[in-house]
């Protein structure tokens, strides 16, 4: 049976938080491995979701399994609270929404930045970067191939031209 709650808290560098349920009862317990859809930059306090629940083996305790974000959280209140626990980044385990490892963020080394950064942005920004150097390389080779061409249809323009090689 599926229950719905909101993340109440979410310790990015730990992987783990806690639901509150909507029916009032005691605060759930959250594992970042649960989480069926979405990313770490989506687990933000206020985000709506549907689980269900299962009793953890080692402690007796019910955990939050099968997690699906519904509504997200508002990023605007991601920091607010108390302001108690480590000091430092927070570790982001470089997934992306759909569940594979982001290739822009574990090779440029951007898999521990904060995950108010864009990976998105950064990677489209990479590819299109790679596409118009390889389009102007394209374009460079099909000026030097139709030079061939003319050069080869014509061998008086060659000699002419002072190409090394070419027979009159």
């Amino acid at each position: 049976m599926s229950k719905k709650g909101t993340l109440k808290k979410f310790f990015q560098e730990k992987g783990i938080g806690y639901i509150a349920p909507d029916d009032g009862s005691e605060d759930v317990f959250i594992h970042f491995q649960s989480v069926i859809n979405g990313g770490e930059s989506d687990m933000i306090p206020g985000a709506k979701v549907s689980y269900d629940l299962e009793v953890n083996d080692r402690n007796g305790k019910t955990k939050a399994v099968r997690v699906t974000i519904d509504v997200p959280g508002d990023p605007n209140n991601q920091f607010k609270g108390k302001g108690y626990g480590k000091a430092g980044a927070a570790k982001i385990h470089g997934v992306s929404p759909y569940g594979a490892v982001d290739p822009l963020a574990s090779m440029a080394g951007l898999a521990s930045m904060q995950s108010t950064y864009d990976l998105n942005a950064a990677y489209y920004a990479a590819i299109y970067a790679q596409m118009t150097q390889q389009s102007a390389q394209m374009q460079a080779m099909q000026a030097y191939q139709a030079q061939i061409a003319a050069l080869q249809a014509n061998p008086a323009a060659a000699t002419a031209a002072g190409v090394p090689g070419a027979v009159p």
